[in-house]
C-alpha cells in the first residue's frame, strides 16, 4: 500500500466481522457478540454503527466545542444536571450527516430483507480501556423494538446523545477521564421476540439464573422482582429457587412498535417463569458463554416462541 493511502474506518461493519480483538471498532459488548456467534452460540443477526460515524456526526455539529463550553460551567449537582440535560437535548436532535445515514440505512434495509420490516434492538457499546469500558457498560442507553429506517436512526443518535446525561458523566469523572473521552460504537440487532428473559452470573460452581416474563425491560426497569435460580454445575441441578409474584410483563407493541406493559393473569402471576430442563439448558448455555470469553460473565438471555434461547449482551461478571 502506497504510504500515501490512508485507511478510512468504516461507517458501519457486520457483526459477524468483529471479534475480542476488536474493542476499539466494536466497543466491548459488540467485540463479545462477535466473538459469540463466531464460537457459534445463538445471538441475533446484526451490524454495528463504529465511532467512525460517531466522530463524523460530532464534528458535523461541532460538539467538542459547544460540549466543553457549557461542561466548563456546570458546578455540584443540580449544575452538572442542568448542563447534562441541555446537552442531551442538543444531540438529541443534531443532524446526522448524510453519508453516515445513508451507511446506516443501508444496512438496515439489508439487515430487513425489504425495506421497513424489521424490528431491531439498538444498543450502545462502549469504547475504551477494558476496566473504565467495563464500568461505563450500563451508562449509556439501549432501546428495544424500534422499527423502521427513521426511527434506527432516532434510536442510534440517542445512543450518541446517552454518552452526555449525567450519569455517563458521572461514571467517567469516578474514573479519572475527561468529559470529552467518551465515544461508542452502537449495535443494531434483530429483536426477539421474547416470551421469557432475564440474566445468568457466572461462577466456579454454580450459575444465578435470573427470569422474567416477555422482555427484560420489565426486571431492569424495577417493574417486577424476576425469579432466582441457583444452578450446581455438577449435574446442572437445580439447587435453589425463589419464585416471585410478577404482576406486568413488558413486551413489543405492534404495528407501530415500541414497548408496552401489560399485567399478567394472577394466577399466571406466581408461576415459575421457567421450567427445570429450561433451567438446565440456560445454565449449559451460559457456562460455554463463559468458555467463549474466557472469564466469568454477566449474561443477558431471551427465550422466542419456538423455544430458542438467545444471548442478547455478555460482559465480565
Amino acid at each position: 500500500m502506497s504510504a500515501d493511502v490512508v485507511a478510512v474506518a468504516p461507517i458501519v461493519c457486520d457483526l459477524d466481522a468483529v471479534g475480542l480483538d476488536d474493542l476499539g471498532l466494536a466497543g466491548g459488548k459488540g467485540a463479545a457478540l462477535g466473538a459469540l456467534r463466531g464460537a457459534g452460540i445463538a445471538v441475533p443477526d446484526g451490524f454495528l454503527v463504529t465511532p467512525a460515524a460517531y466522530r463524523e456526526f460530532a464534528a458535523a455539529n461541532d460538539l467538542a466545542g459547544r460540549i466543553g463550553e457549557r461542561l466548563a460551567g456546570a458546578d455540584g449537582d443540580g449544575g452538572l444536571d442542568q448542563a447534562a440535560a441541555d446537552i442531551h437535548v442538543g444531540l438529541a436532535t443534531a443532524r446526522i450527516p448524510g453519508a453516515v445515514g445513508e451507511a446506516i440505512v443501508a444496512r438496515y434495509l439489508a439487515l430487513s430483507g425489504a425495506p421497513e420490516r424489521a424490528t431491531v434492538a439498538v444498543r450502545s457499546s462502549t469504547i475504551g480501556p477494558d476496566t473504565p469500558s467495563r464500568a461505563l457498560a450500563h451508562a449509556t442507553d439501549t432501546f428495544l423494538c424500534v422499527h423502521g429506517a427513521d426511527a434506527v436512526l432516532d434510536a442510534v443518535r440517542d445512543c450518541w446523545a446517552s454518552l452526555y446525561r449525567a450519569r455517563a458523566i458521572r461514571a467517567r469523572r469516578r474514573l479519572g477521564l475527561s468529559d470529552e473521552a467518551g465515544e461508542l460504537a452502537v449495535l443494531v440487532q434483530r429483536q426477539v421476540e421474547a416470551v421469557r428473559a432475564g440474566t445468568i452470573v457466572t461462577a466456579p460452581a454454580e450459575l444465578l439464573v435470573e427470569a422474567t416474563y416477555g422482555l427484560g425491560e420489565a426486571a431492569s426497569a424495577g417493574l417486577v422482582t424476576p425469579d432466582r435460580y441457583v444452578v450446581a454445575r455438577d449435574g446442572w441441578r437445580v439447587v435453589d429457587s425463589v419464585i416471585h409474584r410478577k404482576d406486568v410483563v413488558v413486551e413489543e407493541c405492534p404495528p407501530h412498535r415500541g414497548t408496552r406493559v401489560r399485567h399478567v393473569d394472577p394466577e399466571q402471576a406466581v408461576y415459575p417463569a421457567l421450567r427445570a430442563s429450561q433451567l438446565r439448558e440456560l445454565a449449559q448455555l451460559g457456562a460455554a458463554v463463559e468458555d467463549a470469553l474466557g472469564a466469568p460473565q454477566r449474561i443477558e438471555w431471551a427465550l422466542d416462541r419456538a423455544g430458542t434461547a438467545w444471548i442478547v449482551q455478555a460482559t465480565p461478571a
